[in-house]
């Protein structure tokens, strides 16, 4: 399975990253620094904001996973999609993504 893993590199993104590999699993992880949080695991810089490159990113994935930090100016992230969270809406339910 290809797992497109957002925020791959921070605390919680690294164990998954690390569970999934080792569970055999292909990983892309995606951070901003583009580095990667495991050996042998592919890793890409990208925006998480950015809709059209969360949709280039998961449109071949069979899973994708955000291990992203919530908002920091105190928002609510249970509540309405903030900016930060509207591009995986936008993003993943294009044409191609496979939707929700």
């Amino acid at each position: 399975m290809k797992l497109v893993l957002f925020g791959a590199t921070g605390m919680v993104g690294s164990r998954i990253a690390t569970e999934a590999s080792a569970r055999g699993h292909q990983v892309v992880a995606v951070s901003r620094s583009g580095q990667s949080p495991v050996p042998g695991i592919a890793a890409t810089a990208a925006d998480a904001s950015d809709p059209a490159k969360v949709a280039e990113l998961v449109a071949d994935a069979d899973a994708v996973a955000s291990a992203c930090v919530p908002p920091r100016d105190g928002s609510d992230p249970r509540g309405t999609p903030s900016p930060s969270t509207s591009p995986w809406w936008t993003g993943c339910g294009r044409p191609g993504c496979g939707g929700w």
